[in-house]
């Protein structure tokens, strides 16, 4: 998942699976050298396999973040600030995923609780989320997204 925002606070949205690892590492690489300031944010499946090469420009994500990105990410979506070509993998996540709210938390996408994978929309919650940091300088990359039964295991 890409998420680049613009000047008008719109959040440009690119997502992408891969059935296999390498070829996810291929296009972050390829996307850390097109987009100077961008920043690789990975889940806790992925630590310890993150390209020396894309390390030193990358952040792990997890709970926490799926927290505090929620509210943000359905402000924006609900405002039509969310921008996708109409990719239907991601549309499909998105529509399938659950909530759970936990008194004193808030509100995060649910794995446990949705009929099916929701990887993408919650890869989309921390992209969306780290990039509409008011301090935001990077453009985020989440990583961790892959068909079901590929090398890289949607996130729980």
């Amino acid at each position: 998942m890409l998420a680049i925002a613009d000047a008008g606070g719109d959040v440009r949205l690119v997502s992408r699976t891969f059935d296999k690892r390498k070829d996810l590492w291929t296009w972050a690489g390829e996307l850390a050298r097109d987009r100077r300031g961008l920043e690789l944010l990975y889940p806790p499946t992925l630590k310890g396999h993150v390209p020396a090469a894309l390390a030193r420009r990358s952040k792990q994500v997890g709970t926490a973040e799926q927290y505090a990105g929620y509210g943000p990410t359905v402000g924006a979506a609900l405002e039509g600030r969310l921008l996708h070509a109409g990719d239907a993998e991601l549309r499909e996540h998105v529509l399938r995923s659950a909530t759970a709210r936990v008194p004193d938390r808030g509100t995060i996408l649910s794995s446990k609780h949705s009929p099916g994978p929701i990887f993408l929309a919650r890869a989309m919650v921390w992209a969306v989320a780290h990039e509409l940091r008011p301090d935001a300088r990077a453009k985020p990359l989440v990583a961790g997204a892959a068909k079901r039964g590929g090398a890289v295991r949607p996130t729980p």
